[in-house]
């Protein structure tokens, strides 16, 4: 190859990825619903749990939090530099990698998103990075590899240092496969390059490991957090099951007794409502009462004229409280809404539940 010989190499691929890289994409949408999840998890231990049995554990995890922000902040910048790359090379010739015996001449489209290199382009309003031969002080190679000892396969960057500098140029070397070797060849007449200019060392290798596997520990361990906090929710929906199924129904009733007259509608309605559907006439009645009243959810004549009349035809004292309201209830009912209450109370069936334990 003759010294003054030229060497120019297409960077269309380049360009075409940078487009794509301008717009939001699959990845973006996954990563940043993942991290939303994580964050309502972690907002609710701090805020709304109401046992306080994990909120001390996510407030040492104030990082999952601004997950959210920190993961679209991350993506706008992304897009935000990808787009004035583009603009850099709006209405301009197809971008060329060229070699000559000057030095090299880098398009934009080449070098990493928010390297210096690409900074400094922007700033000078500028499509390509120039560098002659001189100004390259060392030039070595960096891999993603396929296989963590021969480092086959993969695809990497160049790095180059230049004299007098602290920050290195890296040249990313996807779209440059295929033409590799040619551009070390060409290169090689101005420039000393180690026989293994191609490959990197094992210490590059390991570090790309070391990379891999801590972001794999970030991941892994993130799932475990949801995992966790997911668990702890269940299991302690779970043990509040446990509880009421083992106490005694009328301590379940003096409980739903005690919260109503508190106030508490929707905790009253927990417990009056379970009992209701197995049988028990003063739940029945209590809860015929809640929704004549509109008292922890909507007023409903006709749900409150079936449980009334469920509880008044019960074969228990509390059916002698509950006839005389029913036909109270009727008398501020129509006769179709009335129609409906017999109905429904005539299709209704105790529901299939174990039988309340002592304790």
């Amino acid at each position: 190859m003759d010294a003054d010989q030229k060497l120019s190499i297409s960077a269309e691929n380049a360009l075409t990825q940078i487009k794509k890289d301008s717009r939001f994409n699959i990845n973006d949408v996954a990563f940043f619903l993942a991290s939303v999840i994580l964050a309502g998890v972690g907002l609710y231990g701090i805020l709304l749990d109401p046992s306080g049995h994990y909120r001390s554990i996510v407030r040492g995890m104030g990082l999952i939090l601004v997950l959210p922000p920190l993961i679209a902040s991350s993506v706008f910048k992304r897009i935000s530099q990808n787009l004035r790359v583009l603009s850099l090379c709006k209405d301009r010739p197809p971008p060329l990698f060229e070699l000559d015996k000057k030095g090299m001449t880098i398009p934009i489209v080449l070098l990493p998103c928010k390297s210096d290199a690409v900074v400094s382009c922007i700033q000078k309003n500028e499509a390509v990075l120039k560098v002659s031969w001189e100004e390259i002080q060392s030039w070595t190679s960096s891999y993603i590899p396929q296989d963590m000892y021969t480092g086959e396969g993969g695809i990497g960057v160049f790095i180059l240092k230049r004299k007098g500098s602290e920050r290195e140029i890296e040249i990313d070397r996807k779209f440059l496969k295929g033409r590799e070797q040619e551009i070390i060849s060409f290169s090689r007449q101005y420039v000393s390059l180690s026989d293994d200019v191609l490959r990197p060392d094992k210490k590059q290798r390991e570090e790309r490991w070391v990379n891999k596997l801590s972001w794999g520990f970030i991941t892994l361990f993130m799932i475990f957090l949801l995992i966790v906090f997911s668990g702890s929710w269940l299991l302690e929906k779970h043990d509040e099951k446990v509880a009421m199924a083992e106490l005694p129904t009328t301590r379940l009733l003096e409980k739903a007794s005690a919260a109503y007259h508190r106030h508490e509608y929707q905790t009253a309605l927990k417990l009056y409502l379970p009992l209701a559907q197995q049988g028990n006439a003063a739940a029945q009645f209590a809860l015929g009462l809640m929704y004549k009243k509109g008292e922890g959810m909507k007023a409903d004549s006709v749900q409150a004229y079936m449980w009334v009349s469920l509880a008044a035809t019960s074969n228990s004292d509390d059916a002698r409280s509950a006839a005389p309201y029913l036909h109270f209830l009727a008398t501020e009912m129509t006769p179709e809404q009335i129609a409906e209450g017999k109905r429904l109370a005539g299709e209704w069936k105790p529901a299939l539940v174990p039988p309340v334990s002592n304790p």
